[in-house]
């Protein structure tokens, strides 16, 4: 029955945090050492779900309504560094401009594969399509309820920022 209950457990979206993280990436605005700003998100970039605080794992399960204390939700297994990289590579290369929220729903198996990913909200078909591919193709630490593996649905919400804004096209941000 908890099985049950985990796998269809409503995801609902999580309010405007006080503090959320950044991820920087391509060439440095000019006059500047400084990167662009790509995409923010309510959890940091650079930590697997055993590096998370207290609060960081808190804002994750914010995601699950009636989750159980003794749960824990599917996370990347890498953290999510490695998924946003390639976001922002294969946008840079494919020429993607957008700006907006990009929400994607995993459903995550017991051995923490990804079975099928659905874009819930994105700047354009074409980002939705790329961040689908991505998170499919990520492996992932599955849900635990009281130590056991489950499937559960993982959602990645993050913010696409516009380059525009801070001076550059995404086409001008080349890799060495």
């Amino acid at each position: 029955m908890l099985r049950i209950l985990l796998s269809l457990a409503l995801l609902v979206p999580v309010a405007a945090a006080d503090t959320d993280f950044i991820y920087r990436d391509g060439e440095p605005l000019a006059g500047s050492h400084i990167r662009p700003i790509r995409l923010r998100s309510p959890l940091p970039y650079d930590k697997r779900y055993d590096q998370l605080d207290a609060r960081e794992r808190e804002r994750l399960r914010a995601n699950y309504r009636e989750m159980p204390v003794n749960c824990e939700p599917p996370f990347p297994e890498a953290g999510l560094k490695p998924l946003l990289r390639e976001l922002v590579r294969l946008q840079d290369q494919k020429g993607l401009d957008g700006q907006g929220s990009l929400s994607l729903l995993a459903q995550v198996d017991a051995k923490g594969e990804v079975a099928s990913v659905a874009a819930l909200e994105s700047p354009s078909p074409e980002l939705g399509a790329l961040g689908s591919v991505i998170l499919f193709n990520t492996r992932f630490k599955p849900a635990r309820c009281d130590g056991t593996p489950l499937a559960m649905d993982y959602l990645l919400e993050v913010e696409l920022v516009d380059l525009l804004s801070q001076g550059v096209s995404g086409r001008a941000l080349t890799r060495r």
